[in-house]
């Protein structure tokens, strides 16, 4: 959905990845591993023919949670990239 956006005006589009880990853990491997879930968004959205130069990529780990430790039983939550794309 968001690559469709993308291409329908590239010449606009400019993505922010920002990968996130919980507060909980190594506060190194959380950032490790939010970095490497903006990749792979990255990557989708390469796959998909965005180019590299409409990509920034971020990683906060836990430095700015999207939740929660205290929130386990929405961990799924916790685990994810997000995107933000001004056109």
């Amino acid at each position: 959905m968001i690559a469709d956006a993308i291409k329908t005006n590239p010449a606009a589009a400019v993505v922010h990845v920002i990968g996130h880990t919980d507060d909980s853990g190594n506060i190194e491997h959380n950032k490790e591993l939010a970095l490497a879930r903006a990749r792979e968004v990255t990557s989708y959205l390469g796959g998909r023919g965005i180019s590299m130069d409409q990509i920034k990529v971020s990683s906060y780990g836990a430095e700015r949670p999207i939740a929660y430790k205290r929130y386990s039983s929405r961990k799924t939550v916790k685990q994810k990239s997000r995107y933000l794309y001004r056109f």
